[in-house]
């Protein structure tokens, strides 16, 4: 009898933590766009001013464009129409494979709660403007596994400039991320122009324990004294 006491107060506390540490699933947005016109970018965002890692692949600044990769971050889009804005263009070439940048936002303890990642395109023409890439992130605490947030492949009609905003319908993407990469697949025409790169989020916190969660532990405690005695 006291046997089977202990396995249903057990049953009771395990049941309490795991429901007080459910995690709703993710559900990624993915909203695509093209224009004519020039995007606004965001010049205060995460990966601002801060200089990809070329991982593998190159850049080769086809028809003059800049092979710099810290024209994805600089904070503007630059003119979308004829002529074609070469200081604010990186051609991405699929000729020798995917290209990967790798952003590293911060050695914080907990990292960073992601919350956005836009990508932006843009050229003289419809061309070279379609959206082609992978998404992902690695955490502080597992910096040599990559995650994929989302895959995007869109093709624009008719326009100088994509953009492909990547949400979540529970607001957080990923939380304790230290690096975000973005691989660019097969591009449009051989090579595409992507204008810039904007991460949003803000530093991961601990939660205070709430009253449910100090209540689960003190269940535990005492299940764990009740089987010592």
């Amino acid at each position: 009898m006291r046997n089977y006491m202990n396995i249903k107060s057990t049953i009771f506390a395990v049941s309490l933590c795991i429901g007080t540490f459910n995690i709703t699933q993710a559900a990624v947005i993915v909203v695509n766009s093209g224009s004519t016109e020039g995007f606004t970018v965001s010049n205060n965002d995460l990966i601002e001013g801060v200089t990809g890692a070329l991982t593998s692949g190159m850049l080769l600044g086809d028809e003059g464009t800049s092979a710099d990769l810290s024209v994805l971050t600089n904070g503007a889009f630059g003119a979308s129409g004829s002529p074609l804005d070469l200081a604010e263009t990186v051609s991405v070439n699929s000729a020798a494979g995917s290209v990967t940048v790798t952003w590293q936002i911060g050695s914080d303890l907990e990292g960073y709660d992601i919350t956005g990642v836009n990508v932006f395109t843009g050229w003289r023409d419809s061309g070279r403007d379609d959206l082609n890439f992978i998404a992902r992130y690695a955490t502080v605490s597992n910096p040599n596994v990559f995650n994929d947030i989302a895959t995007v492949s869109h093709a624009l009609n008719d326009t100088n400039s994509g953009a492909a905003m990547i949400t979540d319908s529970n607001g957080l993407i990923a939380s304790g991320v230290g690096q975000v990469q973005i691989v660019f697949t097969d591009q449009e025409n051989g090579y595409a122009g992507y204008r810039e790169v904007d991460v949003f989020g803000a530093v991961t916190t601990v939660p205070e324990p709430s009253a449910v969660t100090l209540l689960c532990l003190a269940s535990l405690g005492m299940v764990y004294r009740r089987q010592r005695k």
